[in-house]
């Protein structure tokens, strides 16, 4: 059977019909064009979040570290209420040496503090040795991930680099003009 248009086109409905119905949108399947929009967008979602979950995990470090260098500073308080002094060590250490070192010894602490990320990375701690003043300011940082944390910045500290706590973070001058920098 010819189509109706009088044989001018060379063209069998019914082979037309058994071939595939591709005539009709019946056909099951997705083209090359379609799969490829729905990988890109799932690629495109996956990147996104990807770095959210990044953003998150480092946001996540920098409030341990924050946490940490609380907590030592609430040892060190404790120590200097009981000694009159902060400890007079020129690091931050660890269990064999520098302020960890003198904390847990003392009964301050009970454990390391080491960076999140990287437990080679160490935070600081330094002290005034000034005559006269010894044992009495001190400053501790660490150097966050986030590098637009306004903490960074609003803690006084002499290091907009990093984030410290201490008793003379002042522009980072003890009371003698002395400028202590933490890095680390």
């Amino acid at each position: 059977m010819r189509g109706k248009l009088g044989g001018l086109l060379p063209i069998n409905i019914e082979d037309v019909i058994k071939r595939g119905k591709i005539m009709n949108k019946k056909s099951k399947g997705f083209t090359l064009i379609e799969l490829l929009v729905v990988i890109a967008i799932i690629g495109i979602l996956a990147a996104v979040g990807l770095s959210a979950y990044t953003a998150a995990r480092k946001k996540a470090r920098d409030a341990q570290r924050k946490a940490d260098l609380r907590e030592i500073q609430v040892a060190l308080e404790m120590y200097y209420a009981d000694n009159g002094f902060y400890p007079k060590v020129n690091k931050f250490g660890d269990k064999n040496s520098g302020l960890i070192k003198e904390l847990m010894e003392a009964g301050y602490i009970s454990k390391e503090y080491k960076d999140p990320l990287d437990p080679t990375r160490k935070y600081c701690y330094g002290y005034s040795t000034t005559s006269g003043y010894e044992g009495l300011y001190y400053r501790m940082g660490a150097k966050l991930e986030v590098t637009t944390d306004r903490s960074m910045v609003e803690d006084n500290g002499y290091n907009p680099q990093y984030y410290e706590v201490g008793n003379f973070l002042q522009g980072g001058k003890d009371p003698t003009g002395r400028v202590i920098d933490c890095r680390g």
